[in-house]
């Protein structure tokens, strides 16, 4: 939440609300725009997965930038 509320312009309602009130908002925003959203454990491995295909790429380091996958050749940054 720290780092939320410096990089982000409403930090302090981000403050006020805490993460329920957040979660909330976003739960109400992605209904209203048709948006669905999905829950996954915090271990899940999203930057060894790819989103095109869903091949999780085990053998990919930190300091591997880009992804590309085995699988279907989709090529994406792993911050994006």
């Amino acid at each position: 939440m720290a780092a939320m509320k410096k990089a982000l312009s409403f930090g302090k309602s981000v403050s006020d609300n805490g993460w329920g009130g957040f979660v909330r908002m976003l739960q109400y925003k992605a209904e209203r725009y048709g948006c669905i959203i999905i829950k996954v454990d915090k271990w899940f491995a999203s930057s060894k997965t790819c989103s095109s295909c869903g091949y999780k790429h085990s053998e990919l380091k930190l300091s591997d930038r880009t992804y590309i996958c085995p699988k279907c050749g989709h090529v994406m940054g792993r911050d994006h």
